[in-house]
């Protein structure tokens, strides 16, 4: 994994932590506009779960790039 990739993972988490928290705001805000902040939370959730899915794609191809590195040390071996 190189230096960027895991700069950049670290940023999509940073990104899922502060949305999360600007989501908490939002529940407490509820009593003031219920409609709009209900508007905003769900908007909120689409942008989590699209980071969340970044980040499992990410891990999923770090795990691929793993898992062949493996068989190359192993055909190297042979």
């Amino acid at each position: 994994m190189t230096e960027y990739q895991r700069y950049e993972e670290s940023v999509l988490r940073e990104k899922s932590y502060a949305l999360n928290m600007a989501d908490r705001e939002l529940i407490r805000l509820a009593v003031f506009d219920p409609h709009g902040v209900n508007d905003a939370r769900e908007l909120i959730a689409t942008i989590m779960a699209a980071i969340d899915e970044a980040v499992e794609i990410k891990t999923i191809e770090r795990l691929s790039r793993w898992e062949e590195s493996e068989r190359q040390k192993e055909g190297n071996h042979d």
